[in-house]
């Protein structure tokens, strides 16, 4: 099996803990187990074929009706039975609900009829769609996905769930129309995923597709206004002669209902990920709601500035994308029953970030009322490098935000020759990567001069440049040391200045290469991955954080959580152990992949230039190994480090000599840890040093929290399926094993093979995951394991 799980104890989780070295609190704890025993869900038989249904009209509903019909039924319908099977006007359960359908005697609730069309609306075909009424949406037409099995499985893409406020403004919940509009059904039908990768798109169906964010190898995409969720949902009902089409949902089928928050870095992602997160696959097999989510990301996400601040309660102003997050939940609570979904059996699903979203939810008690289970893959409550200490974040916005003008001026003085540094960091002076100072001009004059006349001779670009910040490093040094203060002529103050001016740039100006903006220079030969990441460069210093996260006061008051106020969070584990309030969930899923610090590993050349290439067969010397380890026990969070985080150079070397100590026998293969990944001694225990650091000791910390916390059944997961790369990706072959992301392809499987609607030949991406019917077992076992959490099994 390739799914180790175990259900931890009350009575043995916190001795499991204590143990010693971490691979055998590891290897204590997970056994391999066949994943039917986290109770997955048996087949289900198709109904007899005397079970029949019908639409009828009581109390001014709709309702499907199902029967039995038995051999005392026969001399009253005979010639029917003989014809159709069912009784006239009566159709066989398995023609109405699918092949799935089980049991009979029951009735739903029949949702509204699809609207009358010919042929197709503008993304729908009539004969295939299927509407619902949504108070705050008003009336909403899906469409049924082909290639299901067991049920007919209906899709609705890109549904509004909240109101965009504007750019770094927190979400508003959907205004209440004064006359809903159930006349005309807007369509949700269309999500083709090569819109993923183009650009300036003004289709309307598809701007709210995917939240605003950029990689080089993709290019910028998706717009600011991305509030958007899209439902898959098995409640469907075929009713030959209902409108134009047949289909109608069963809003009353009280489905459980699985939210997926999609990870990323907070840097990229979305809720189709290119059809790996598409849930025909889940929701067919597993009988399912599958709801998932978009969020602001990257710099309109997590930005965090000193004067970004509410304009009535002062407050400063963060932690956007979790609010986006938080709306989603509430949509969910108030509109999941329209599609078939049951707004008490919520299970929250996310990965990486996704995971560590869930972290700050748990820790909020207004969201926490929103769900009743979790599953969290590769989570992390309490690392300082994601949870971003709100006095490093602030600092860091105010530098990126210079940063960002710094290049404006760098592009429009620099000669041609000097610019290269630009292009080294995947971000050009062209138009589209950089506004021009004209466009600055233009905008913001009044922001920078105000109106008084003496000032107007600063208006031509030579005069106007002297004012903005020098070059890529927006004025401030590369190790996170604060920035100077000035004024422009208006009087503002220059960060102030600098902010409001950013409000009125393009979404693509404003978003720079958040890896580029210190210095650095160029990589000889650039590999596979550096590409796809946009950093074909090296020399920045390694960093203690993600470059956008949430914003937490590490020693805030358990009460502080993002949902209240400004934003800020207190660290979301400080919250877990030191709250007393309930914690009232059903069961709380934790887990990790063996080799996550595979595909972390490769990114440690970039941040510190004297580090060997990942495939080189030099390998790593031991004195840049403990360079790296030194960075990693000590790591520098400028301002920050004058409190929480901050380590003198006596508890540094202890801190050091620790680690280097406990991973000195972790340089060759083990059972435990399997046969990937290096050959090199220092980088395979660097390998697994970033796997148990960033995720492996900080899911062991929070279930033995969760012990302590809550009743809820606990259970935590290993995944260990290698990876199965093609030779032609290089840099990758054999040196992932299971490694970051890698299971996802998996749960949205079935088995039919891993991937929910993976659009290209070959697997996932074409890098082959998906060729073996070792692949097809492990996403058989992976999807039926989550569905059965999901179905609270």
């Amino acid at each position: 099996s390739y799914i180790h799980v175990v259900a931890l104890r009350q009575q043995n989780i916190a001795a499991a803990l204590g143990m010693m070295r971490l691979y055998q609190i590891c290897t204590g704890l997970l056994w391999s187990v066949e994943a039917s025993r986290l109770q997955q869900a048996n087949e289900v038989q198709v109904s007899a074929p005397r079970c029949c249904c019908r639409a009828v009209s009581m109390s001014g509903n709709d309702i499907l009706q199902c029967r039995d019909f038995g051999e005392q039924d026969l001399v009253s319908y005979t010639l029917s039975f003989f014809n159709t099977g069912c009784p006239t006007g009566w159709s066989s359960s398995s023609a109405v609900l699918g092949k799935a359908s089980s049991g009979c005697n029951f009735q739903w609730k029949l949702g509204p009829k699809a609207q009358a069309c010919k042929g197709r609306t503008k993304n729908c075909r009539c004969d295939s769609s299927v509407d619902v009424e949504v108070i705050r949406n008003g009336r909403m037409k899906g469409t049924l996905l082909p290639g299901t099995k067991m049920h007919d499985v209906a899709v609705f893409f890109s549904v509004p769930f909240a109101a965009y406020s504007g750019r770094w403004k927190h979400p508003a919940p959907l205004q209440m129309p004064k006359t809903p509009r159930l006349d005309k059904a807007s369509d949700q039908c269309s999500m083709p995923w090569l819109y993923q990768l183009r650009t300036g798109a003004t289709d309307s169906i598809h701007r709210g597709s995917f939240c605003f964010q950029w990689l080089p190898a993709l290019g910028r995409f998706g717009m600011e206004s991305c509030l958007t969720l899209d439902v898959y949902t098995p409640a469907v009902a075929k009713l030959p002669g209902s409108g134009s089409s047949p289909l109608r949902l069963r809003s009353n089928a009280s489905l459980p209902v699985m939210v997926f928050i999609e990870g990323g870095g907070f840097l990229v992602g979305d809720k189709y990920q290119q059809g790996i997160y598409d849930g025909r696959k889940l929701v067919d097999k597993q009988n399912v709601v599958l709801v998932n989510i978009n969020y602001r990301l990257g710099v309109l996400g997590f930005l965090h500035h000193p004067y970004l601040r509410d304009k009535e309660s002062g407050e400063e102003l963060m932690n956007f994308g979790l609010r986006d997050q938080l709306e989603a939940l509430r949509w969910i609570q108030e509109n999941i029953h329209s599609f078939g979904g049951d707004p008490k059996r919520v299970t929250l699903v996310g990965e990486s970030a996704g995971a560590m979203s869930i972290c700050a939810h748990l820790a909020s008690p207004v969201a926490r009322q929103l769900f009743s289970n979790v599953i969290m893959e590769s989570l992390n409550c309490d690392g300082l490098f994601i949870w971003m200490p709100q006095r490093f974040a602030s600092d860091w916005g105010r530098r990126y935000v210079r940063a960002v003008f710094g290049r404006i001026r760098a592009c429009g003085t620099l000669p041609e020759p000097d610019r290269t540094v630009y292009k080294e960091s995947q971000n050009d002076c062209s138009e589209s990567d950089t506004a021009s100072v004209a466009t600055v001009i233009d905008r913001c004059s009044d922001i920078f001069l105000g109106f008084d006349e003496q000032h107007l001779h600063l208006r031509n670009v030579t005069s106007f440049v002297q004012l903005l910040p020098l070059e890529w490093l927006g004025g401030c040094d590369g190790i996170y040391r604060g920035c100077e203060e000035r004024t422009f002529p208006s009087g503002l103050a220059f960060d102030d200045g600098l902010l409001r001016c950013a409000l009125r740039l393009d979404a693509g100006h404003v978003w720079v290469n958040q890896f580029g903006i210190t210095e650095r220079h160029a990589l000889e030969k650039s590999s596979y991955m550096e590409e796809l990441m946009g950093m074909s460069f090296t020399g920045m210093p390694l960093p203690p954080h993600l470059p956008w996260a949430p914003v937490i006061d590490p020693r805030g008051p358990k009460d502080l959580h993002y949902a209240v106020g400004g934003g800020l969070l207190t660290l979301p584990q400080k919250v877990l152990m030191e709250d007393e309030s309930p914690l009232h969930l059903g069961s709380i899923t934790a887990g990790f992949n063996r080799d996550e610090g595979t595909l972390f590993s490769l990114l440690v050349p970039h941040f510190l230039g004297y580090v060997p290439r990942f495939s080189g067969s030099a390998g790593m010397e031991d004195s840049v190994y403990r360079d790296i380890m030194e960075q990693l026990a000590c790591p520098d969070y400028g301002p920050a480090c004058r409190t929480e985080g901050c380590h003198t150079d006596q508890s540094c070397g202890g801190r050091l000599a620790k680690i280097m100590k406990e991973y000195a026998g972790e340089a060759r293969p083990s059972r435990a840890r399997g046969s990937c990944c290096s050959k090199d001694p220092n980088t395979l225990r660097l390998q697994r040093i970033l796997t148990d650091y960033l995720f492996v000791c900080p899911t062991l910390r929070f279930l033995e929290t969760m012990e302590k916390r809550s009743n809820a059944e606990l259970r935590l997961y290993e995944f260990d399926a290698d990876d199965e790369l093609p030779s032609t990706v290089p840099d990758l072959k054999n040196t992932l094993g299971a490694f970051h992301v890698s299971e996802l392809f998996f749960v949205f499987g079935n088995e039919d093979g891993p991937g929910g609607n993976l659009p290209l030949q070959g697997g996932a991406f074409g890098l082959g995951l998906g060729f073996t019917k070792q692949d097809v077992v492990i996403s058989k076992k992976m999807s039926n394991s989550w569905g059965a959490l999901v179905r609270h099994e």
